[in-house]
């Protein structure tokens, strides 16, 4: 109960009930050992590898982020940034999924 209550509280009240049920469902696919996936994913030194990608980036920064997208946009080589003004990052891709499609789709056009 006290993971049910910490994960589902993280999601925008903007999302329905069933939006953040499927987000729950989605965070623990990986089963008891899900949490690891958010330690490996800050563990990992991004500065060091950022340099060396070399193909176009989109990056979307969505409110409430932890707000280093411009810090990783000037360390990719062919990068767009894209600040999501009034847009919550948890729960973007349900809430806001046609904004995103048209910004995923005007950077494949540019790219």
């Amino acid at each position: 109960m006290a993971e049910w209550t910490r994960v589902f509280s993280r999601y925008p009240k903007t999302m329905s009930f069933e939006q953040r049920f499927n987000a729950f469902n989605e965070y623990y696919r990986g089963g008891v050992n899900a949490r690891y996936g958010e330690v490996a994913v800050n563990s990992f030194d991004m500065r060091a590898a950022l340099p060396g990608v070399d193909v176009p980036v989109l990056i979307i920064e969505p409110d409430g982020s932890f707000g280093r997208g411009q810090e990783a946009a000037s360390l990719l080589k062919q990068a767009t940034y894209i600040r999501a003004e009034g847009k919550l990052g948890l729960g973007l891709l349900q809430t806001e999924a046609a904004w995103v499609a048209e910004q995923v789709l005007a950077f494949l056009d540019r790219a």
